[in-house]
């Protein structure tokens, strides 16, 4: 059966023109994608990657409810790497597997990069079939073009986050919409609230997935003249219903046994959005309409930005219903996030280009029909439309090339700073996530187990929400573990816990290490309002200190910036 459809497929390639087309596309993203992960790094992973190793070992979390998709898939996945390393002798039983990766994490953070980029990889593939769908084949084709380059969705198809795995289940379910939008079917809309249901309880904001579903069902209804109240009463709304609970369910097991948890925390994210909720150091001062527009411009490039805009134009004067479904999901998704008083970062989003692929694609076939030597003009017209894209997605592979800047520091400081030496440190409140991933001493890890101990049942450490008092393991497995080199480190706390330069002066502190991937926060107005002590600590430093080491990301290097200070 298999070499049967091997032999379908290659027939097929050899006939099919566009076929070859689209595969080569889809190998092409994913080299795009799955290059260089082992040379990349983002605080955030952190927190995913820990999260599944709770899963896996029982504790399902019930005070951090975001991103579970994600985490449930690298779970199985952990398990999956463990049970191949047990049955060829990498590990010899759970406990030899928890002592290896309390020291060295980077399998499980490659593993996870991979997925990554295959969800990447299958995202583009997914927006051709919508393309395809709602309007040809061309169209499918240009809009996975136009994604394939696209920035941003390169640069995190490479990291362990959750906006592409969110995305992917969005854009699937937006799949199945269009397919309701076609036939009706039970299937396609019990498919389509599924995806749904996944792609919220990955994130929060994926929810205006149910705009482009109610939408879907109203031109369907419409279509097959079903008056009001049957739009409201129709049989398959049920279907869509129990698909979304189904996938809230599948994706995040644990909302059956604490909804009220899930809730509380709905509350307190939806106030971080409104810039209400006392949990949130930083606020943006920025416009969010304006970041996002000049996100959407630099991630795209000027002539694809101008195409896409144009494209928007047209079909407004121009009205589809295909369109109008696209947009009922990326509208709605770019008001809110533009209206948010949280950060505000390029990759929130992620979720549109899809969407705004799509709608580029149906306006460059649109305008592209009709014209004399079609196929030349084409050609030419893509390369003028992707030529920053292709330039920023290339320059941002080459700086894949070399060692991450944290673990190139991490070796000058193995090799010139004397162990045992007092340092603080820009790194989180229990472990170490922005800054090189030097080894604390064991004195300090028990007293971290110490405190973690202490946490009350169903209390956590800080308000990351990660660590409780069953986390208390890991610690242990890494005090028996502990490499030769280790340093006297104090954690900044993602800077909040600064005291004055002269403080460090007095109590022997021998160097400080920071990190831009923590210390951009100094110069933010309302952090520092809070924070004035840390952030003029941050400020002072070049006027105060020795700068001994400087590393810093290049054409070939990628990462945080790390400065390394003497104190005197």
């Amino acid at each position: 059966m298999i070499t049967r459809i091997f032999k379908n497929w290659i027939l097929i390639l050899r006939e099919d023109s566009h076929m070859r087309m689209l595969l080569m596309l889809l190998s092409i993203a994913f080299v795009l994608r799955i290059w260089g992960i082992w040379n990349i790094e983002q605080t955030d992973e952190f927190n995913e990657v820990f999260e599944a190793l709770k899963v896996d070992s029982g504790n399902l979390n019930f005070d951090r409810w975001n991103k579970k998709v994600l985490i449930y898939i690298l779970a199985i996945e952990y398990g999956i790497y463990f049970g191949i390393g047990w049955v060829i002798g990498l590990f010899h039983s759970v406990s030899d597997f928890a002592s290896k990766i309390v020291v060295d994490m980077s399998p499980l953070f490659i593993i996870g990069r991979a997925t990554s980029a295959i969800f990447g990889t299958a995202i583009v593939f997914v927006t051709y079939a919508i393309g395809k769908r709602l309007f040809n084949r061309e169209t499918g084709l240009f809009a996975a073009l136009f994604l394939c380059f696209n920035f941003v969705h390169v640069e995190h198809s490479h990291l362990v986050l959750v906006d592409i795995t969110m995305t992917l289940m969005l854009t699937i379910s937006f799949y199945f919409a269009t397919l309701m939008m076609r036939n009706g079917g039970k299937r396609s809309y019990y498919l389509a609230g599924l995806f749904a249901g996944l792609a919220i309880v990955a994130k929060i904001p994926s929810i205006f997935i149910l705009v482009s579903i109610g939408t879907s069902h109203l031109i369907y209804c419409r279509k097959k003249s079903i008056n009001i109240k049957g739009i409201f009463l129709h049989k398959h709304i049920l279907f869509v219903i129990f698909g979304i609970v189904s996938g809230a369910i599948l994706g995040n097991p644990a909302i059956l046994l604490g909804l009220p948890k899930y809730l509380g925390w709905l509350k307190m994210l939806f106030g971080a959005y409104r810039g209400t909720s006392d949990q949130i150091d930083y606020w943006s001062p920025i416009n969010g309409y304006r970041f996002y527009i000049v996100s959407l411009y630099q991630n795209m490039g000027l002539p694809l930005f101008i195409l896409t805009i144009l494209g928007l134009i047209y079909f407004i004067f121009k009205p589809k219903k295909e369109v109008l479904l696209l947009l009922s999901f990326a509208l709605p998704f770019y008001i809110f996030m533009a209206n948010s008083k949280w950060v505000l970062t390029h990759r929130y989003m992620i979720p549109i280009y899809p969407f705004l692929s799509i709608i580029a694609g149906a306006f460059f076939f649109e305008i592209t029909q009709g014209l004399k030597n079609r196929k030349k003009l084409i050609i030419i017209a893509t390369i003028f439309l992707l030529v920053i894209p292709v330039k920023n997605v290339m320059l941002f592979e080459i700086s894949l090339l070399q060692q991450n800047t944290r673990y190139w520091a991490k070796e000058w400081i193995e090799a010139n700073i004397p162990k045992g030496s007092k340092i603080l440190i820009d790194a989180g409140r229990t472990i170490n996530t922005s800054s090189p991933p030097i080894f604390n001493n064991r004195k300090n890890v028990l007293l971290m187990i110490n405190k973690i101990e202490k946490i009350e049942e169903g209390k956590t450490f800080d308000d990351s929400r990660i660590v409780d008092n069953r986390s208390v393991i890991y610690f242990k497995y890494l005090l028996n573990n502990l490499p030769d080199i280790t340093y006297d480190l104090t954690s900044t706390e993602l800077g909040r816990n600064i005291k004055g330069l002269e403080y460090y002066r007095n109590q022997g502190y021998d160097y400080i290490i920071i990190s831009s991937g923590i210390t951009w926060v100094a110069w933010n107005e309302n952090w520092a309002k809070k924070h004035p002590v840390s952030a003029d600590f941050y400020r002072s430093l070049d006027q105060e200190l020795e700068l001994i080491k400087f590393f810093a990301p290049s054409r070939t290097r990628n990462g945080p910036v790390i400065k390394i200070y003497k104190v005197k």
